[in-house]
């Protein structure tokens, strides 16, 4: 499928997401408070800090998953419970890109699509290192 792919080490995966997440939020909280500055956004704190609130959350499902993902060993049963639970974390952090599809949110759905792309990587590497994982057992 993707014979060239080299997956980087788990734990530098975990710290680009991490730093991925860290961005996210920064570029959230200063262009909601921007928005809000600029009377772009009624200026509540309601409808600040839910949504800063809701994408914590969300952040903390999506690291809590990609983490145990991570600390699960890709054999054949615990590999698909390894990948299923990346893609319910991409899945996550595409729901969070989406939401904030708007014209005066776009720098914040460009963060979300960068953490996006963090989880894809994360995703492929764990499907590569169980076809690894497989292939080595069949050889055994």
């Amino acid at each position: 499928m993707f014979n060239n792919f080299q997956p980087i080490k788990q734990r530098y995966q975990l710290v680009t997401l991490v730093v991925a997440l860290i961005i996210s939020h920064y570029v959230l909280y200063k262009i909601l408070f921007l928005n809000a500055a600029t009377g772009v956004n009624p200026f509540e704190s309601d409808t600040i800090f839910i949504s800063i609130f809701a994408n914590f959350v969300s952040a903390f499902f999506i690291f809590a998953l990609s983490f145990s993902a991570v600390l699960i060993p890709k054999t054949k049963l615990l590999g698909i419970i390894s990948i299923v639970a990346l893609g319910l974390a991409s899945l996550l952090t595409f729901l969070s890109a989406f939401e904030w599809f708007f014209p005066q949110h776009f720098p914040i759905s460009i963060a979300f699509i960068f953490q996006l792309l963090v989880c894809i990587y994360m995703l492929l590497s764990a499907i590569k290192l169980r076809a690894l994982n497989m292939k080595k057992n069949t050889n055994n």
